[in-house]
């Protein structure tokens, strides 16, 4: 049974392509992954959904280990049960990953299987009015808030145990008016305009904007994901 998550902010969207992890152990295969960045500051209903996760993480663990989670969680690495809400905010290069400001922790999710990219805006050609589905892998990138479904795991593999989430699908919340952190300047910031002469921007249109027209307001928001 799937979890959802608060809405966070995505880093390191590995969302269409899969990667193989860092240092893999023989018999790994490449994996869609995510970092989730959880906010310091939370409404009330993504506080619940963030206690949900925590409470179904120890759930797994005592599962798997009893009533010695607690003491293992305290053991010295490497000995140390791997929790999945992660704190630690330092490179190896010495740089700050995230903004301890406005970030209080995050998690890491995977799965060998790719997941679904939706948006949170109704398919308008849908009859039954579910999710657009997004197919552009440039329209979430490091900085996106989005939720997502995860399932949580416990693990034990040579001596390597801990308890993770497993990524099954992601909704696009917002990408516009949010801060990259790819450090990436957008090509309309970084460019440029002159007033097009007549005629030249119809080889340009997209079907989009025509979305955009006939949709009224939730066409107007569609549009933005194809902007």
């Amino acid at each position: 049974m799937s979890l959802f998550t608060p809405k966070v902010v995505i880093s390191y969207p590995h969302l269409y392509t899969p990667q193989m992890p860092p240092q893999p152990r023989p018999g790994q295969k490449p994996r869609y992954s995510a970092v989730l960045l959880f906010s310091i500051e939370m409404d009330e209903e993504d506080q619940k959904l963030f206690m949900a996760m925590q409470q179904a993480a120890l759930t797994k663990a005592t599962e798997k280990w009893g009533d010695r989670v607690e003491e293992m969680l305290k053991m010295e690495p490497p000995h140390r049960l791997k929790w999945p809400f992660r704190k630690d905010n330092q490179k190896a290069d010495g740089s700050i990953k995230w903004d301890s400001t406005k970030y209080k922790c995050f998690i890491n999710v995977w799965s060998e299987s790719a997941p679904g990219v939706v948006s949170r805006w109704a398919d308008p050609n849908d009859p039954k009015r579910r999710p657009l589905k997004i197919t552009d892998p440039g329209l979430i990138f490091a900085g996106c808030i989005v939720k997502a479904s995860v399932n949580p795991f416990a693990y034990d593999q040579t001596g390597n145990r801990g308890v993770a989430f497993g990524l099954q699908n992601i909704q696009l919340w917002q990408n516009q008016d949010v801060e990259r952190l790819d450090n990436r300047a957008s090509a309309e910031d970084e460019f440029t305009a002159e007033a097009a002469p007549e005629g030249a921007l119809s080889s340009l249109s997209t079907s989009g904007a025509g979305t955009a027209a006939a949709g009224g307001v939730k066409g107007k928001a569609l549009s933005d994901l194809f902007s």
